[in-house]
């Protein structure tokens, strides 16, 4: 038997019957409306919530968007964007057409005309930082998010990665010789989910251990296990894009979208950062390596092989007919790759008797006994691998400032690339905003344009094929930029960023309120 308070007791006592009976029913009623008056709430700011993301991203103001054509013009990268923002999207867009088209091997301050080297790799990177800053500014802004708020932004960032994931593995299949980013970064926007409640103090220190520990801690994995090649692993960690690099700048991009981006204070101070990070970044990469590691670097001509130097020798090719495979054991396919090696270095054979074989006489490949395929096991790694080699993948995968290295002097270095462009574009956008407006534009919808590139890059070279006319790059910036532009003002959001929303929407979901009892959950 449960005992009733002693204020509902007195009212008992005091209370005429149907005075009484019509309390409750008010108190009933009281509480019945105060549910439904919770519920609304919670779907009013769901319906707020996903309004906000999508206003935000749409490059003409909300307000304005049914407007005519001059003052959309007017109106454009308005609050509640941040034109800097979508400035410094359309520089890294442009910086990776132009490492795709104009291919410049080394920068030269004297030579105008070697500048656009400027943009390999550290386009890719700025694409990160500005990544992350966007997963900020769309899943929280300046304010934490709520543990009720969350399992609702969670899949919505979820469906944007999968749709972003999507669309890369569509470009990767049109077989052009241009690396895609959109895989990785759909992975990455996933990867970012649980990290979405961090304050940027420890978003920050998440960043500089990605940046410090990461790469030469893949570097070692990737020389001890004997370089792993499964699809998984090169997408996520040994490939072109590096997940340790991209993390890095991804977390410090959501650091920084929980700052006031559109003061002039905040500029000035990732300007400054910037330079400070680009000095010790790019100057780390000046120290030379001890002697003990400089003979596996000069071994190492492959820039892929230690998360290397592009600056190494590269082999020197011979032509098939110049060489003399007499008295080698080979292995292979007539018009593919063969593997020869003197009969010395071949461990125990079914037959030792065979003679020496020509060019054109190759030996079936159950010629070799099956343990010299089969890798080297536990007991041999330890004679395979020296120290040495160990320490020279991760002195380059710390001190190599390469592109697309991946390692810590070209995190910290092309880190500090992007904050100087992303300080200069916060400052430079109101001021300059007329001739900044084309590629701010461009950034505004910088899914729609990436693709855009990519696909007209497929249609003029085909399969496979590399374009390499001298009018690629003005004509596709060209139509890039006033695509855009058009686009833009007429249209708002970018194709592909509506299809990305919808794709966000579609997980996320409806709200749907769930009777559980006597309580009403969501």
């Amino acid at each position: 038997m449960t005992t009733k308070p002693f204020g509902v007791w007195w009212s008992l006592r005091l209370s005429p019957p149907r005075a009484l009976a019509g309390k409750w029913q008010s108190d009933v009623k009281a509480i019945k409306v105060s549910k439904l008056l919770q519920v609304t709430h919670e779907i009013d700011y769901k319906i707020q919530l996903v309004t906000t993301i999508e206003q935000s991203e749409d490059p003409v103001a909300p307000a304005h968007s049914q407007a005519s054509f001059r003052t959309r013009l007017q109106n454009f990268g308005r609050p509640p964007r941040v034109m800097g923002l979508d400035l410094a999207r359309g520089l890294a867009i442009l910086g990776m057409v132009v490492a795709h088209l104009d291919m410049p091997e080394e920068v030269d301050l004297f030579a105008p005309g070697t500048w656009g080297a400027l943009a390999n790799g550290r386009s890719s990177l700025l694409f990160a930082l500005l990544a992350g800053i966007s997963i900020s500014l769309m899943t929280r802004g300046r304010s934490r998010p709520s543990a009720a708020e969350l399992p609702h932004i969670r899949l919505a960032m979820l469906g944007r990665g999968a749709f972003i994931f999507a669309i890369g593995l569509v470009l990767e299949l049109l077989n052009t010789p241009i690396a895609v980013i959109l895989t990785i970064y759909g992975v990455l926007y996933v990867a970012a989910i649980p990290f979405l409640r961090w304050s940027a103090g420890k978003l920050l220190v998440l960043s500089v251990i990605c940046a410090v520990l990461g790469p030469a801690t893949l570097a070692v994995l990737k020389t001890v296990l004997l370089e792993p090649s499964a699809p998984g692993v090169m997408l996520t960690f040994f490939g072109i894009y590096s997940a340790a690099a991209w993390l890095a700048l991804i977390f410090a991009g959501m650091a920084i979208g929980q700052f006031r981006l559109a003061s002039a204070a905040t500029a000035g101070k990732l300007l400054a950062a910037g330079m400070v990070l680009a000095f010790i970044g790019y100057g780390a990469a000046l120290i030379p390596a001890p002697g003990s590691v400089t003979p596996f670097l000069e071994e190492s001509f492959d820039g892929e092989e230690l998360i290397g130097d592009s600056s190494m020798p590269m082999p020197e090719y011979v032509p098939a007919e110049k060489l003399d495979l007499g008295g080698m054991y080979c292995e292979g396919e007539p018009g593919s790759y063969v593997s020869c090696v003197p009969p010395e270095e071949v461990p125990e054979r079914q037959s030792m008797d065979e003679p020496g074989l020509s060019s054109d006489q190759w030996p079936d490949s159950s010629s070799y006994d099956a343990s010299y395929f089969s890798g080297i096991g536990w007991a041999e790694l330890a004679q395979t691998i020296s120290p040495e080699e160990i320490g020279a993948s991760a002195w380059l995968a710390f001190f190599s400032a390469e592109p697309h290295s991946g390692a810590t002097a070209e995190i910290i270095g092309s880190g500090g690339f992007a904050l100087i462009v992303l300080g200069l574009c916060l400052l430079v956008a109101a001021p300059l905003r007329w001739i900044a407006l084309p590629v701010a534009a461009m950034g505004s919808m910088p899914l729609t344009a990436y693709c855009a590139h990519l696909v007209s890059y497929f249609i003029a070279a085909g399969p496979g094929g590399m374009l390499m006319s001298d009018t690629a790059l003005p004509l596709t910036l060209m139509a890039l930029l006033i695509g855009s532009t058009l686009w833009a003002i007429f249209l708002g959001r970018g194709p592909l960023e509506r299809l990305a929303g919808l794709s966000a929407r579609a997980m996320a979901g409806a709200p749907n309120p769930v009777q559980t009892g006597n309580r009403t959950t969501e």
